[in-house]
């Protein structure tokens, strides 16, 4: 047993130390044009990763040229010169499909991308070759997976959860597909946080103290390269029920957020690149357009963005080709913009913000739409607190600062924040590290409600019944029970977008509009052909609703699905239901029962009322439906417990969550009942689970021998026990029937007068005794007051699944095959990634051999150490090499290099390692010389100390001394005689096994002195008397004897046991004086060879270490 607890033990820690190799967290802040990655390590508190060029942000570009993957400086780089083969503000293309608005934006602003739809999602993918094309999934997925191995180097140790931030606007789908651009990574997320409640969490932390159980309200206004966002966040002190436990602790919740996806940094430089493209070509110093050259314009893209920042601080500047300031830049050498033509231009603020003047007048409308969604006033915000680049911008101070009315807060870092609090968020969830407790609570910015259908009460016709799952600015995470409690047989349901009838019909288009309003749309593998529909009311009780036309890919099958006038007027209604209204909180469950579904149906899913939002947000979400979900096996679930005592049926509900990355999850469906269970099903039951634990408890302490006895007496005594125990029974009977009578007598308990009582008859004492018997009974009962309580019938709830087949609408997520495809796509960029990198690891290892052994090669110690023919034989491989090199090794792989460098070590190796031994064997033997002085000192005082060592001892202690002298005089004089060139016959390593075997005995000796304890004068005295007669006879006994007194082994023994050097006990000081000083061998330096495994270093010779 307790081996086995050993064994536990020891595997627990194995786990832990494998555990707390891996503990370090990290996060990414992801965006459009910057990506920020920062960590938590065990010792190391958050802090920004800095990248291979030693910055604190990494462009969030990727480029392919010529076969090979840059990312970040190297791909801005390539992107320059080659603008179709480097990708940036790839987040901006996430989880859409090719004809959503933002799309095609983006097309025209990067019109040098050739952008495809997917054949089977429609997703966006850049052909990059006519064999090659890549989906935004793989392309923030290897950008991820680069913030990984950058973290990692930074932790020292692998790194494997993470936090990633995202635009708090992300709908579903755009959340999704991060999630499996991480997977492809290999990153475990740990959630998704809103990048406005990283930067709330990063302000918070670091002001704990100044939040009490009032409210503050914040708002954080964040412009960024491609959005701007306004949020208003409360700060204040709650009480949480955690373990069982209260607690009190800061919470911040987020109460209202506006938006503009397309107001940031982006639009401004990209105006200011079309500006001066109209510049140059106005000047007319070349025919060609600068419009149709992509290199021309990545240039001037990259000039205007360096010009936006410099307008920030500056009134004025020159526009200039990155030619007059390339060694500044650290760019590649450009002769000119377009037909090797320099362009310079003057700009000025004024013209800046001219240009821009209508992205100014948008600046607060996220400032009104996170007040309106908030419920808040101006009034009651404490401050406005600014995060990203964007807002560095002076006319965006100007106009912000006007908007509402106070003065504008710089207090936190506007690019890091955002990382830092993410990264905080992962050690909190982080199973290795604890950390201060900051509760969080998100919101809902789009309302996700359920609609279905219902039958009639007379059963017409159905009707159509929708839901609301997350309304406008409804918190999360949370999650959300959707219950159907009408359905009895088999359905499906449909999540969706909720209403937008409050939009004009030509704001918005209607195709995207799905089950939340009423509509008719053709898609095929060429068009959309639109059509436009509205509810057209033919009687008070009859409604014409076209639902749904739908062409599938394949032009041979159409699909038609409607709703047609029925006969007798009864018609349809459609139902919706909130589950997530607008900033709802999140994470949170809820439950949508549907308690009127006797047979299968459907539900949708989709977001909610978005009067909240403005039309070109609407329309950027691409469809407002989110899942239809079918539901089949209602009437057999139902019929299962039709005809069951007590049993009642409380409807089909689906469970609901919003997780805390935002994500709308479907948890499952269930048909819901309620069982009666009367008070004898209860004991009945309560005795069978009485019995089982009982004879179960009885098996657990019973062994098997006794078992068996015990059955063996059960069945030879079995009839005698039954009559046994009737006879004592009745016995027992009539003699509580006597006590009884006693009692009621007012006799003695002990029965002294008993003997009148003997002379009745048998019968009249039997009726005595029964009379006594039932007045004691009456007795008892009005004795007892308290009466049993009556146990009443107890409700069981039952569940039945349901199975619930989901549908998502709009952008679909990678499948199992497509996504394994993807993952084998990155694998092979990231093995020949490593093929590159050790192909030009083994390049330069060679290069530097050659270059290292043909200078070493004319220096006086080679030259004195080789022979002629080795020298030349070395020149001239070295020679061959170096030409190889030029020529047809130029586009050798990575084993070729690694040949040739094992080829010339290995002819090198003589030589460097016999200049080796004569620069090291001067400091080998001085160290060898001092420890035998040293050594020698040692021994001198030890034969003054025959009570603590033995004879033998001392005398091998001096063989050593002895041996080592000679051997060290003897080879000094050979290696004296022989030539620099001849092979060493005193060589280092021989040195050092010398003073490792003189440090073993010294250390050994000074071991068991420190542990000798001086024996009692009259105990001494008594011993020396009795052993003095045979101490000449058997000096080798004495010693054995003096040996077993103290807890040191004696040395006669070649092969005994030295005492454990760390069981030490402290040496009085007089008992040591005559030992030798502790000495250890001084570290020669490193010998000039190319790499240090060719030779053995000097610190393999070992050294004398502490006793």
């Amino acid at each position: 047993m307790r081996l086995l607890v050993a064994v536990w033990v020891v595997l627990s820690l194995l786990h832990v130390v494998r555990h707390a190799d891996g503990i370090a967290v990290m996060s990414v802040d992801l965006g459009s044009e910057w990506m920020k990655i920062a960590i938590v390590s065990p010792g190391v508190p958050m802090e920004i990763v800095l990248n291979k060029e030693s910055k604190r942000k990494t462009p969030a570009t990727i480029a392919f040229r010529d076969g090979e993957r840059t990312i970040g400086e190297d791909a801005l780089v390539v992107g320059v010169r080659f603008p179709q083969n480097s990708y940036s503000y790839l987040l901006d293309l996430l989880g859409k499909s090719v004809d959503n608005p933002l799309v095609q934006l983006f097309q025209k602003r990067f019109p040098y991308y050739k952008i495809e739809a997917e054949p089977e999602r429609g997703t966006v993918v850049f052909r990059h070759d006519s064999e090659t094309a890549y989906s935004v999934e793989e392309l923030l997925g290897q950008l991820l997976q680069s913030a990984r191995q950058t973290a990692q180097v930074s932790a020292g140790q692998p790194v494997k959860e993470a936090v990633l931030t995202v635009p708090g606007f992300f709908n579903q789908a755009e959340r999704r597909a991060l999630l499996q651009a991480a997977e492809l990574a290999g990153l475990k997320v740990l959630q998704l946080i809103n990048d406005y409640t990283a930067v709330a969490l990063n302000y918070g932390i670091f002001r704990r103290k100044d939040f009490n159980e009032t409210a503050q309200y914040i708002m954080f206004y964040d412009m960024g390269a491609s959005s701007t966002t306004a949020t208003v966040v409360s700060y204040q002190i709650v009480k949480t029920k955690e373990r069982g436990f209260v607690e009190t602790n800061p919470q911040l919740a987020v109460l209202g957020v506006g938006y503009d996806r397309t107001l940031g940094g982006l639009e401004m430089q990209l105006r200011l690149r079309d500006y001066l493209a109209k510049k140059f070509n106005e000047q007319g110093k070349t025919k060609s357009d600068v419009f149709g050259s992509p290199r021309a314009l990545a240039k001037l893209f990259k000039e205007a963005g360096r010009l936006k920042n410099v307008l920030s601080a500056n009134a004025e500047h020159y526009a200039q080709d990155p030619v007059e300031e390339r060694d500044s830049m650290v760019m590649e050498q450009v002769e000119g913009l377009l037909d090797d033509v320099d362009f310079k231009l003057l700009v000025t603020r004024d013209d800046f913000e001219e240009m821009c003047a209508d992205l100014f007048d948008r600046i607060q409308k996220p400032v009104e739409q996170a007040l309106k969604t908030s419920g808040l006033d101006m009034n009651v915000i404490s401050q406005v607190i600014l995060v990203g680049a964007g807002t560095r911008v002076p006319k965006v101070q100007e106009r912000l600062a006007a908007a509402v009315g106070l003065e504008l807060g710089k207090s936190i870092n506007t690019d890091e924040a955002a990382a830092l609090g993410a990264v905080y968020k992962a050690a909190d969830l982080s199973t290795g590290f604890k950390v201060k407790k900051f509760l969080t609570k998100d919101a809902v910015i789009f309302p996700v409600q359920v609609m279905f259908e219902r039958e009639l009460e007379n059963g017409a016709g159905t009707k159509q019944i929708r839901r609301i799952l997350f309304g406008p600015m409804n918190p999360y995470p949370q999650k959300k029970v959707l219950t159907f409690n009408k359905h009895m047989n088999d359905f499906s349901f449909y999540v969706g977008y909720g209403d937008l009838d409050h939009l004009p019909e030509h704001e918005i288009h209607k195709e995207k509009r799905m089950w939340s309003v009423y509509e008719t749309f053709i898609r095929s593998p060429k068009k959309l052909v639109l059509g436009v529909s509205r509810e057209i009311e033919m009687s008070p009780m009859t409604v014409w609703k076209v639902l749904q036309l739908k062409l599938s890919l394949k032009p041979s099958k159409l699909e038609v699905m409607f709703e047609r006038e029925l006969e007798n007027g009864a018609g349809t209604k459609q139902i919706r239901r909130i589950l997530f209204g607008p900033m709802n909180p999140y994470p949170q469950k809820k439950v949508l029962t549907f308690n009127k579904h006797m047979n299968d149906f459907s539900f949708y899913v989709g977001y909610g009322d978005l009067d909240h939002l403005p039309e070109h947000e609407i329309q950027a979400l691409s469809t407002l439906n989110l899942s239809r979900v079918d539901l089949t096996g209602v009437s057999e679930a139902l019929s299962k417990h039709k005809d069951a005592h007590g049993v009642e049926s409380k409807g089909i509900k689906a469970h609901f969550s919003m997780d805390e990355s935002g994500v709308l999850l479907l948890s499952g469906v269930e048909l819901a009942l309620e069982k009666t269970v009367s008070p004898e099903e209860q004991e009945a039951e309560a005795e069978g689970t009485l019995s089982k634990i009982g004879s179960t408890i009885s098996k657990l302490f019973t062994s098997s021998d006794e078992k068996k006895d015990e059955q063996k007496e059960e069945k030879k005594d079995e009839k005698p026990e039954d009559k046994a125990s009737e006879d004592t029974s009745g016995k027992e009977g009539q003699a509580g029937g006597d006590g009884a009578g006693q009692e009621g007598d007012g006799k003695d308990s002990d029965g002294k007068e008993q003997k009148s009582g003997d002379d009745k008859p048998a019968g009249e004492k039997a009726e005595a005794a029964e009379k006594t018997a039932k007045e004691g009974a009456d007795k008892a009962d009005a004795k007892n007051v308290t009466k049993p309580a009556e146990k009443k019938p107890k409700i069981v709830m039952l569940k039945e699944p349901i199975n619930a087949a989901e549908e998502r609408s709009g952008v679909p997520p990678l499948n199992d095959e497509q996504f394994q495809v993807s993952l084998k796509k990155l694998e092979s960029l990231n093995e020949f990634d490593e093929q590159r990198k050790r192909r030009e690891s083994a390049l330069n290892a060679l290069e530097s051999f050659v270059f290292d052994a043909q200078n070493k090669l004319y220096a006086d110690e080679y030259q004195a150490a080789g022979t002629e023919e080795e020298l030349e034989k070395i020149k001239q491989s070295c020679s061959e090499v170096s030409d190889w090199l030029y020529e047809d090794g130029s586009e050798a792989d990575a084993q070729a290099y690694e040949d040739k460098l094992s080829e010339l070590k290995q002819l090198t190796r003589p030589l460097f390692r016999r200049v080796w031994e004569h620069q090291e064997r001067p400091t080998a033997l001085k160290s060898l010389a001092e420890i035998l002085e040293m050594s020698s000192k040692f021994l001198d005082g030890a034969k003054n100390g025959t009570e603590i060592f033995t004879t033998v001892e001392i005398e091998t202690l001096e063989k050593v001394i002895k041996e080592t002298k000679e051997w060290k005089q003897k080879m000094e004089e050979d290696q004296a005689q022989l030539k620099l060139s001849e092979t060493p016959k005193l060589t280092v390593k021989s040195i050092t096994d010398k003073i490792s075997l003189l440090d073993r005995e010294v250390k050994y000796l000074i071991n068991k002195a420190k542990i000798w304890k001086p024996k009692k004068k009259d105990d001494t005295k008594e011993k020396d008397d009795a052993s003095s007669g045979t101490k000449d006879k058997n000096e080798t006994t004495t010693d054995k004897k003096t040996e077993s007194e103290q807890p040191v082994p004696d040395s006669d023994d070649d092969g005994g046991e030295r005492p454990d050097p760390e069981r030490e006990t402290p040496l009085p000081a007089e008992d040591v004086s005559g030992g030798p000083e502790e000495t250890a061998l001084p570290e020669p330096p490193e010998p000039e060879l190319p790499t240090s495994t060719d030779v053995p270093l000097a610190a393999d010779r070992g050294g004398v270490s502490s006793g």
